[in-house]
């Protein structure tokens, strides 16, 4: 599941020195959209999520001022990946993961979807899990903010935007997840709300 692969990458790659030459420039396109006028209208640049295939749903992330993209630790479901080395508080840089799953075969329904990525958390032993359902540009959502630590990594929250989109018979969750140590570091607040609030999710190019 998607949630299980971006809360071992983030965990390990926050407490990872961001070196030189590690960080690309995404400049992207100022409220850039693909092709859903659903979706909350963004002030920042947006990176395009490398797809698969065309029958993925097409995403945009919105990239605050700061976060940089850092390619090495993309692979397999984590497309894209922000650090915001200027926010590193107690040694770990607050990071954004974003990944998609595809769950055909595995689920039928977005609830179903749901309780699967829930499910994964709960590998991790999260705990104190707040719930809340929503929309994405359309999609059914839901954010979930928990407590997790993870081997030499101390207790801290974490907020995940999981979105499911259904393409005929196909079943996908988009997930994004964005934590610091510590998240009272000015600017990481702010941050955080761009990224999940921004998020751009559109129909795949074919069924």
């Amino acid at each position: 599941m998607l949630v299980v692969a971006c809360a071992a990458t983030m965990l390990v790659s926050g407490c990872t020195a961001i070196v030189s030459g590690d960080a690309i420039a995404t400049p992207g396109e100022e409220g850039k959209r693909l092709t859903n006028p659903k979706c909350s209208s963004v002030t920042v640049p947006l990176v395009e999520m490398p797809l698969d295939d065309d029958s993925e749903p097409r995403v945009e992330v919105p990239q605050p001022s700061g976060w940089e993209r850092v390619k090495r630790f993309e692979s397999g479901v984590v497309r894209v990946y922000l650090a915001a080395p200027d926010l590193r508080a107690n040694g770990f840089v607050p990071n954004a993961t974003v990944a998609m799953a595809n769950l055909t075969g595995k689920v039928s329904s977005e609830d179903a979807a749901f309780a699967a990525e829930r499910d994964g958390l709960e590998m991790f032993g999260i705990t104190d899990l707040v719930e809340a359902s929503s929309t994405i540009c359309g999609y059914p959502s839901k954010t979930l903010t928990y407590n997790m630590a993870l081997g030499k990594i101390p207790v801290h929250r974490v907020t995940t935007t999981i979105v499911v989109v259904k393409n005929g018979s196909k079943v996908f969750t988009v997930g994004v997840s964005v934590q610091a140590l510590d998240d009272t570091v000015r600017g990481f607040d702010s941050a955080r709300e761009t990224i999940l609030a921004g998020l751009q999710v559109s129909p795949p190019a074919t069924s």
